[in-house]
């Protein structure tokens, strides 16, 4: 599948920033269960974390350490995204990032996790 075939402006997405166990993680929202099971399996494709919930993805945005990959023993691990580099790496999401959230949330965020182009 190819996010930006999936993805169209009549799809009824929208992805907030919230906060989750302490740290701020982007949420992708979508009433479409089908769209929504498509880019679970597209984005853990690419080494997303994703956390399945009621109508959501949650993305577990978090950079590991190479002490960390180390521990997790994995051969071919991903060290994670941070909110930024998940944007980088999907761009296409932009457009579905609630701006109103966005611009509240961001004084809250590092200046690396800044989202370009938003």
């Amino acid at each position: 599948m190819d996010l930006e075939d999936e993805l169209d402006d009549t799809l009824p997405v929208k992805i907030l920033l919230e906060e989750y166990e302490g740290a701020i993680v982007p949420i992708i929202y979508c009433d479409d269960k089908k769209v929504l099971a498509k880019l679970d399996e597209e984005l853990r494709s690419n080494g997303v974390e994703v956390v399945i919930k009621k109508n959501s993805l949650l993305i577990y945005t978090k950079l590991y350490t190479e002490e960390e990959m180390l521990y997790m023993d994995a051969d071919d691990f991903n060290p994670g995204y941070s909110i930024n580099t998940f944007f980088q790496k999907f761009p296409t999401f932009k457009k579905y990032v609630d701006k109103v959230n966005y611009n509240t949330i961001k004084e809250f965020l590092p200046i690396e996790d800044y989202i370009e182009g938003l």
